[in-house]
């Protein structure tokens, strides 16, 4: 069976498209490292920070440690710049995704479902969730998101979250 949402060497078909239309936009845009990750919605400049993106990947609970890694990080930010969709996060309240960390999620679920990846999860919330202690939790299936919503941590034995 051949699936239209990979690429022929696997990977994300979705991923690959949004870069090559990135790459091919008459517009320029710019990266660089910052001490935090971030673009303006629908500006040009892409900012990625190494150690936030490795602690992201160091906090991977149950999923792929390219959940939040480098590749998925410039995607996320590339889409709220004029290269991507354009649009923000949704962070009205904890639970809520909006438009760029649900087309993320759609990537995902492309590379999770490929039998040679570990889970990449999928992202229940924009927002993570603290606890004193300095730690925050980004829930990554149900079972994460239902217990951050409860204010409780979530459990390592079985559960996909980002831990950072």
């Amino acid at each position: 069976m051949i699936r239209d949402d990979v690429t022929a060497d696997g990977g994300s078909k979705t991923a690959r498209n949004d870069l090559v239309s990135a790459i091919d936009n008459k517009k320029t845009g710019f990266a660089r490292i910052n001490n935090k990750s971030s673009a303006v919605r629908g500006g040009l400049l892409i900012n990625i920070a190494p150690n936030q993106i490795n602690s992201f990947i160091n906090g991977s609970n149950n999923v792929n440690q390219n959940t939040l890694g480098y590749g998925m990080t410039f995607l996320h930010e590339m889409h709220h710049s004029a290269l991507g969709l354009g649009v923000g996060d949704d962070k009205s309240k904890f639970g809520a995704t909006g438009g760029v960390v649900d087309r993320l999620n759609t990537m995902r679920s492309q590379l999770s479902n490929q039998s040679f990846m570990q889970s990449y999860g999928q992202r229940t919330s924009y927002q993570a969730r603290g606890f004193s202690g300095g730690k925050a939790y980004l829930p990554m299936d149900a079972g994460s998101y239902t217990r951050l919503n409860g204010n409780r941590k979530p459990t390592t034995a079985s559960q996909k979250f980002i831990e950072f």
